[in-house]
């Protein structure tokens, strides 16, 4: 694995906690909760079709845009070297 390729996978890691801790804040709800471990890394990995808002609290568009950008393809997700 080089240097981009370590840098990529921290990104992602760094990106997912920022969306995880911002839904949080806004609506008191932990987007990703599973019983196990492993329950909670698929929802993660599967955040396009897992992620959702709760109807009971008002969240923003632009809340929701903020959270949903920072979950992002890894394919998609710009290296330090391309900024």
């Amino acid at each position: 694995m080089d240097h981009s390729e370590r840098s990529a996978i921290e990104m992602d890691k760094y990106n997912t906690i920022v969306s995880v801790c911002v839904q949080w804040m806004v609506s008191g709800d932990t987007p990703f909760y599973a019983d196990s471990l492993v329950g909670t890394y698929g929802k993660i990995m599967d955040h396009k079709n897992s992620l959702s808002f709760p109807e009971d609290v008002e969240i923003s568009r632009n809340a929701k845009s903020l959270i949903c950008a920072f979950l992002t393809d890894r394919s998609v997700v710009r290296s330090i070297q391309d900024l």
